[in-house]
């Protein structure tokens, strides 16, 4: 028994059983570590417009940030327009302050057919950045796959 700060005695019983707890990443783990790796070669597209980006000392004109569920560029320019990857959606936009305004899904295409792609709806040739990322079939030309659902889900 316990007492209550009403001066009340509360019976507690211990139990033994395990709570029904749902499992959060259902998927397997190599099938989560592919997912996020395509993401990782993924997120080099729109990274490749921060070209596009007014300088900044601190480098904050390279950064993706985190908006409603995609990895933003800041504006380009003196524009409103941004890129970004939607990660559940698997697919590069271009958006403005109303939101998407062109759309590219991936599955299916090269990393370069998309960043031409981007480079032909911004007005201006763009190439990807010399980063050293992990090795991955996109990485060699290969195009990219389409991704389970529930594996995204599971990473977002």
């Amino acid at each position: 028994m316990i007492a209550t700060n009403a001066g009340r005695f509360v019976d507690v019983r211990l139990s033994t059983e395990r709570p029904m707890w749902p499992k959060l990443n259902p998927q397997p783990e190599s099938e989560l570590a592919a997912a996020r790796l395509a993401l990782h070669w993924a997120a080099q597209i729109p990274a490749a417009a921060s070209s596009l980006v007014p300088a900044a000392d601190d480098y904050t004109h390279t950064s993706l940030t985190w908006t409603n569920g995609s990895l933003v560029t800041s504006s380009l320019g003196d524009s409103r327009r941004r890129v970004a990857l939607d990660l559940l959606g698997f697919a590069v936009e271009l958006i403005d302050d109303e939101g998407p305004t062109q759309r590219l899904p991936l599955s299916g295409h090269t990393i370069s057919s998309a960043v031409s792609w981007l480079s032909a709806h911004l007005g201006t040739e763009l190439s990807l950045l010399p980063h050293e990322l992990p090795e991955h079939p996109v990485g060699s030309g290969e195009r990219f796959a389409d991704p389970d659902p529930a594996t995204l889900e599971a990473l977002y």
